[in-house]
């Protein structure tokens, strides 16, 4: 859909009864039309997150690498990952998950590690009190 007469790039709509001409109180529901081709900003003009997401969303593409005016935005990370993935054959897919299930098991097995060295330490710390305890008491 196009609005050939509002030059904006983001039209805001709201619910409104035809008959008695008012609006529905609830602003929960709200339609945003975006229309790409009329939004021409380059990167350096993005001014807010609603910009940089529409910016994203029209050049996503074309990005090799999250531009770093997005970095501070954890949620654009999570969508060009998305977006990353749509372009890779089935078999890089693949490859790809494998590799994400890899590095998870070693981070598994890392924080297993970690937490058996704590339990390790905690036992060996009341070993050497009771030891402690025992000798005092044998002198006693």
């Amino acid at each position: 859909m196009r609005f050939e007469n509002i030059e904006k790039f983001l039209t805001p709509f709201v619910f409104k009864d035809l008959e008695e001409n008012f609006e529905y109180y609830n602003r929960e529901i709200e339609l945003v039309f975006v229309e790409l081709p009329k939004f021409n900003k380059e990167l350096e003009q993005v001014e807010n997150i609603i910009q940089s997401w529409i910016y994203f969303i029209k050049n996503a593409p074309l990005f090799d690498a999250i531009p770093e005016k997005f970095t501070s935005i954890p949620e654009i990370h999570t969508a060009f990952s998305i977006a990353s993935r749509t372009n890779l054959t089935l078999k890089e897919f693949e490859e790809l998950e494998k590799r994400e299930m890899f590095f998870e098991d070693q981070r598994g097995a890392i924080l297993k590690s970690h937490q058996e060295g704590i339990i390790e330490g905690q036992t060996a710390l009341i070993l050497r009190l009771l030891v402690r305890r025992l000798v005092k008491f044998r002198r006693n």
